[in-house]
């Protein structure tokens, strides 16, 4: 383990093209130094983690999952926060049809026993599914806590001054370009994963449910318009490194893909061609 590089920790909030990233993630330290905080039996629990011995958290390089800001405080070790910021009416759409679709998820049995639409979703918390998450995630607020401009101007505060880099689900691969950069990357490419299928278009969803929406994370759409000018800002500085960073990246997903696919249908034993292929995609840093 390298232990003179800060710890990464990914702010994972849910539906913000996370599930790829933490693919990406993976690849980029070594194997057993990622550890994934999470509800899930293939999940570290959160409580468990805060209660490992100093030394036990300090072999850890990279955090991810769904967790706040603030994990920092368990670690001797200096660390870094990202972050992806999503239109909050997407996300929250996104979110909701990606549960109807997950009977493993602790939220549908309600959603079904009750038969929720996409209205009382938005108009009921008892999903656990708060106002406002994202501002919530950066601030490292609770479910509970009362969101005000206040607590929006802090957002606003930590994504410039505590997140050393963060990107934007619309924006994925321009967001990649800006990660590698800031973090030192290696291998970015990838195939999507966790995409919510079969859910309809905003525009295919009446007025008054994304009028509710809207007033619902009016402050999250308030920290996204702030965070995509500030994502502007970023991506110009680049330049024209910006757009061969991009079609190089298009290039090897391409390739990338078409291998991933040829491992579904391949016979196991000539698969590491495959592997040893896909170690060339990422041979130069």
């Amino acid at each position: 383990m390298n232990i003179n590089y800060n710890v990464l920790i990914f702010v994972h909030i849910q539906k913000t093209a996370g599930a790829t990233l933490r693919s990406i993630i993976k690849r980029q330290y070594p194997k057993g130094s990622v550890l994934e905080i999470g509800k899930s039996h293939h999940h570290f629990p959160l409580e468990e983690f805060k209660r490992l011995e100093l030394a036990e958290r300090d072999r850890i390089d990279c955090l991810v999952g769904h967790i706040p800001y603030g994990l920092h405080e368990y670690l001797s070790r200096p660390a870094d926060y990202i972050t992806f910021l999503r239109d909050p009416v997407e996300r929250a759409v996104s979110q909701f049809y990606y549960i109807c679709r997950r009977p493993s998820n602790r939220i549908y049995p309600l959603i079904q026993a009750k038969n929720f639409s996409l209205v009382d979703y938005v108009e009921n918390d008892e999903y656990g599914r708060a106002d406002n998450m994202q501002i919530r995630y950066i601030i490292g607020a609770g479910p509970e806590a009362q969101m005000t401009q206040n607590e929006l101007e802090q957002a606003k505060v930590a994504l410039l001054d505590r997140f050393v880099c963060f990107g934007l689900a619309e924006r994925f691969d321009d967001s990649l370009v800006l990660l590698r950069k800031a973090l030192g990357w290696g291998r970015v490419y990838y195939v999507r994963q966790n995409v919510t299928k079969d859910r309809p278009a905003l525009t295919d969803i009446p007025k008054r449910v994304i009028k509710r929406f809207e007033e619902k994370y009016a402050l999250d759409a308030e920290l996204y318009e702030f965070g995509r000018r500030e994502f502007e800002k970023r991506v110009s500085s680049m330049g024209d490194t910006l757009g061969r960073e991009l079609a190089t990246l298009r290039m090897l997903n391409a390739v990338y893909g078409t291998l991933n696919r040829a491992k579904a249908i391949l016979h196991p034993t000539n698969q590491s061609i495959i592997e040893e292929t896909t170690g060339l995609l990422g041979s130069s840093r």
